[in-house]
């Protein structure tokens, strides 16, 4: 039996090129060798190995319009942290506690009541320290008006006129006249003396005890002092002057115009002094017990959120009775930025926070850079940037953690 082999054109086609010289059919294979080599490598890359059953329409992307600058960014993690640190807040009288009207959580308004005191030792200050302030005015005002007195400043007149006529006379020394009245005075004081004396022995010695000899014995001590003044009078006069004498004469002539000057303009500097400084000082206990009174309603000193309470009804607050925290304006805190992307961040660069609590980004701008270093990581110090975040209704609470995206500018 025989088999048909059927040959391919191509084998069909080297056969013929049998009848050729050889040079011509050895370059005409070798260019149909190349062309094979050539189709094969082209089939194998332009058909894959499992072709889709449709291709996709590719969509050319549009030009831009304009040219859009790259951004070069900065990123680190941080948290939020209020603008202004919690106000830790102490009652500042002691009494006790009536009324907590605030929780932890709960928002409160500036001049709001957190808590109320008991008020009765409080009022009862106020009223002792009224009474002492109208004490002190009365007696003040009645010291003024005794200083002002006319009888008083007449008297201090004429002791100045005593003063003045006594200083005279020491100057120019006494007359003749002068010194023989004074020896006349006192020998009719030694006269009158002497006849008491005799009175009270002649009396006395009839009876010591009856009422006649007391009554000469009294009108002896009277001439005997008579006496002794008269004839100190008459030995002064014979003695010189002296500078001393002059000078006491002087001083007394002095300290009594000086009394007249101080009732005639009142109430002396050193008195006025004196009177300011308590009448200030009344005044004083007086708005401390007032202040006092007003702080048994413990108020708000801010728009803020109450984060901790530390007192209850009944007691009596000691140290920080509530902590509060202002949630107005809260910024955000990096804490691992490492120095060496401080090269190109700026005040007021950009920035877009995102954080872990909220799915949309919120927008903001750097406010600070901190300049002392909070730590090392890797070599580099750690630096701390504040962005302040754009004003928004989300809940930005403090400790919210996340990863800030701040905009660098060379």
């Amino acid at each position: 039996m025989r088999i048909h082999v059927k040959q391919s054109p191509t084998r069909d086609w080297l056969q013929s090129t049998r009848m050729l010289p050889s040079r011509i059919r050895i370059a005409i294979v070798s260019f149909a060798l190349i062309g094979l080599a050539l189709t094969a490598c082209g089939a194998s890359v332009a058909a894959p190995s499992a072709a889709p059953a449709q291709q996709a329409t590719q969509v050319p992307a549009p030009l831009p319009t304009r040219a859009v600058a790259a951004r070069n960014t900065v990123a680190a993690d941080g948290v939020l942290s209020p603008r202004s640190a919690p106000i830790a807040y102490a009652a500042e009288v002691s009494a006790k506690v009536t009324a907590v009207n605030v929780e932890p959580g709960q928002t409160v308004k500036r001049g709001e009541a957190l808590a109320t005191l008991d008020d009765t030792s409080l009022r009862d200050a106020l009223a002792d320290a009224e009474l002492q302030l109208k004490q002190a005015e009365a007696d003040i005002a009645q010291s003024a008006e005794a200083a002002t007195q006319p009888a008083e400043i007449e008297s201090a007149r004429a002791a100045l006129a005593a003063a003045q006529a006594q200083y005279e006379l020491t100057r120019r020394g006494p007359t003749a006249n002068e010194i023989e009245r004074a020896r006349l005075a006192w020998e009719s004081s030694r006269d009158g003396y002497l006849a008491a004396q005799v009175n009270r022995d002649v009396y006395c010695d009839l009876d010591k005890e009856g009422v006649a000899c007391q009554q000469q014995e009294a009108s002896y001590g009277s001439a005997y002092e008579s006496e002794i003044t008269a004839r100190q009078r008459y030995e002064e006069l014979l003695k010189p002057v002296t500078q001393d004498k002059l000078t006491q004469a002087f001083a007394s002539v002095a300290s009594a115009q000086a009394r007249l000057d101080q009732l005639e303009a009142g109430l002396s500097p050193e008195q006025n002094d004196v009177n300011t400084a308590r009448l200030n000082n009344a005044r004083s206990n007086v708005k401390r017990a007032q202040d006092n009174l007003r702080e048994s309603v413990v108020l708000s000193p801010c728009d803020c959120v109450v984060q901790e309470v530390n007192v209850s009804v009944g007691a009596v607050p000691k140290g920080v009775a509530f902590t509060l925290v202002n949630l107005d304006g809260m910024q955000f805190k990096t804490t691992n930025l490492s120095e060496r992307e401080l090269t190109n961040i700026r005040v007021g660069n950009p920035a877009t926070v995102l954080l872990r609590a909220f799915d949309d980004p919120f927008a903001g701008k750097v406010a600070a850079i901190v300049p002392q270093s909070t730590g090392a990581e890797g070599g580099a110090a750690l630096f701390t940037v504040l962005i302040e975040l754009d004003p928004s209704q989300a809940l930005l609470l403090p400790g919210m953690s996340g990863r800030a995206e701040i905009e660098a500018k060379p």
